[in-house]
């Protein structure tokens, strides 16, 4: 008999035990669901603004006798605007980009001789180039770039004092370039960055206030360094991952 109730007593808290789980789980708080944070990513496209300084250095030679007529390396402002579009394949930030600046870089040097001076104004550059990145921290990006670039470059000789003969160049080039960019508010992202132009040897006509033009060789380089804010596009991009 007294076997038979301690069966009936085991079955019964066996029956008992799913009921008390229950009961255990209904005084339990229910779980709480924190939404995952957006992972930041540099894939999209962009537009911004630029400004910076850059400088020059041109050397001023005679097409004929290849004689030296001096250099000159004016500097000042630039400024202007980027626009572009980046894909992130892993850590690597692959993209292209078009800048435009209006600039100020001005200079004025004597030429050997100490008769006549050497001068250049640069009032605008273009560069269309692609970047490489790579992403040191998800919104930290190290890139560098490279391409084509176009500037204006307005030259001309003085002599005591009164012009002697002005010319205007359009040359095309190349650029490389370095810098860094970084992701903050969403959407925005700001960088800062090196550009080298090459521009090679360029032949331009000094055209006097009479007469016929007068040839020159021209052969320059401009540097410059731009910080920037970029607007991006798309998304997701979020600093905080």
């Amino acid at each position: 008999m007294k076997h038979i109730i301690r069966l009936g007593l085991a079955a019964a808290l066996c029956l008992a035990a799913p009921f008390a789980s229950q009961a255990a789980d209904l005084r339990r708080p229910p779980p709480v669901y924190r939404p995952v944070p957006p992972v930041a990513s540099w894939t999209g496209c962009y537009v911004g603004f630029n400004l910076g300084g850059g400088w020059a250095q041109a050397t001023v030679s005679d097409p004929v006798t290849g004689a030296g007529l001096g250099t000159v390396s004016p500097g000042g402002f630039v400024g202007g605007g980027q626009l572009g579009c980046d894909y992130q394949a892993g850590l690597f930030v692959f993209g292209i980009q078009g800048m435009a600046d209006a600039a100020d870089i001005r200079g004025s040097k004597l030429q050997p001789s100490g008769l006549a001076s050497n001068n250049l104004n640069i009032p605008w550059i273009e560069t269309l180039t692609g970047r490489i990145g790579y992403v040191v921290a998800p919104s930290t990006l190290l890139y560098a770039k490279g391409g084509a670039a176009w500037v204006r470059d307005n030259v001309w000789t003085m002599a005591g004092g009164t012009t002697i003969g002005n010319g205007i160049i359009i040359p095309n080039g190349w650029t490389l370039g370095v810098g860094a960019e970084f992701m903050f508010l969403g959407n925005w992202s700001v960088f800062a960055e090196y550009d080298y132009l090459g521009f090679g040897n360029n032949q331009v006509s000094l055209i006097p206030p009479a007469g016929a033009g007068i040839p020159i060789n021209f052969n320059h380089n401009v540097q410059t360094i731009l910080v920037g804010l970029n607007y991006r596009f798309g998304g997701p991009f979020s600093p905080n991952y």
